[in-house]
Parts: C-alpha cells; sequence; structure tokens
C-alpha cells in the first residue's frame, strides 16, 4: 500500500463482482482497506448484487464509496447512504434522461460489452461523454484508458475523474507498478 500513497492517487477501487478476473473476497478487501492512506477513498465495486451483501462488504471494509456496474435503479443506488459512482456503459450516443434520477457522486462512462461489465480495454467515442459533461455532469472516464492515451483523453473530454484497470495491468487482476506510475504521470500531465 506504500506504493498507492507514492502515486498519490484519490480512490482505489475493489471489484466484489464473483467470477471476473479482479474478484475480491470481503475478507480480503477488509485487510487491504485497512492499510490504505487515510487520504485515499475506498470503493466497492458491485454488479446487480443483493443489498444486504453491498451492506455487509461496505460495513466490514469500510468502504468510502460504492460503484454501481448493473441495472441498479436509483432508489436502488441511494438506500445505501453511501457516496456512489453509477456506471453507464456507452453502444453509442447516450440519451441524457437516462441519467435522471440518480444522485452520485459522478457517473462512469465505460465502454459496453456483451461479455463483461467493465474491464475490456477498448475505449468509446469520447464524443458522447463531452455531450454528457456540457449537460453539467460530472463524468469519470474509464474503457480503454493506458498510459499513452490517458493525456489525451484528458484534453479532449475534460472528465471529473478517470479510472483505468486492464490498462496497467501485466495479466488480468495482476497490477504493473511501471504502467501504474506512467499513468498517473501521464494523467496528471
Amino acid at each position: 500500500m506504500l506504493f498507492l500513497r507514492e502515486l498519490s492517487i484519490d480512490f482505489a477501487g475493489f471489484i466484489f463482482v464473483p467470477g471476473t478476473p479482479r474478484f475480491q473476497d470481503i475478507e480480503s478487501v477488509q485487510k487491504l482497506t485497512k492499510l490504505l492512506p487515510p487520504d485515499l477513498r475506498s470503493v466497492g465495486v458491485f454488479l446487480d448484487e443483493e443489498p444486504a451483501k453491498v451492506r455487509k462488504a461496505a460495513e466490514i471494509c469500510g468502504l468510502d464509496i460504492l460503484q454501481f456496474h448493473g441495472r441498479e435503479t436509483p432508489e436502488y443506488c441511494s438506500q445505501f447512504g453511501l457516496p456512489y459512482f453509477k456506471v453507464i456503459r456507452i453502444t453509442g450516443a447516450i440519451d441524457v434522461e437516462l441519467l435522471t434520477g440518480y444522485h452520485p457522486e459522478a457517473f462512469l462512462l465505460d465502454t459496453f460489452s456483451k461479455e463483461n461489465a467493465g474491464g475490456t480495454g477498448r475505449t468509446f467515442d469520447w464524443t458522447v461523454a463531452r455531450r454528457v459533461i456540457q449537460s453539467g455532469t460530472r463524468v469519470i472516464l474509464a474503457g480503454g484508458l493506458n498510459p499513452k492515451n490517458v493525456a489525451r483523453a484528458i484534453r479532449e473530454v475534460h472528465p471529473w475523474g478517470v479510472d483505468v484497470s486492464s490498462g496497467v495491468e501485466i495479466a488480468p487482476g495482476v497490477k504493473d507498478h511501471d504502467k501504474m506510475r506512467q499513468f498517473i504521470e501521464a494523467a496528471r500531465s
């Protein structure tokens, strides 16, 4: 966790989606969140999970933010009393009305895939993200970001934040410290 402190990042995500290559159980995440620097916010990532399981993970792990990747309704997302990110998987143009009723800290825009709810390593048309931002919505840009394209993505889109996973890995679920450092340096440039 010392390495994360050196990177000076804002969020660390923990995937609670069984059957995915980045899945971590509650016990493992609890140990990790205790090691996080106090200014680094922990994010629990869920996909259409039973509310009781979300509550349990949030409480045991001391999660700061919840991130919802599925078909969760505005009522579902707000029931936990924690800030949340709502993921919108982009297939093409987006109807801003789709965002109505949600009150997330930010919407996370990611690339749609029939096979995976995230971590595809593929970008989408960033003009879609720009239009959402122009509507006054806070956006975290995700989907295919890596050390080589993140600076351009930030210049073109002006998101509130960026999200990366597969773009800094040497294998699914295995982060590469050099790629992480390069990503942060490029993002901050």
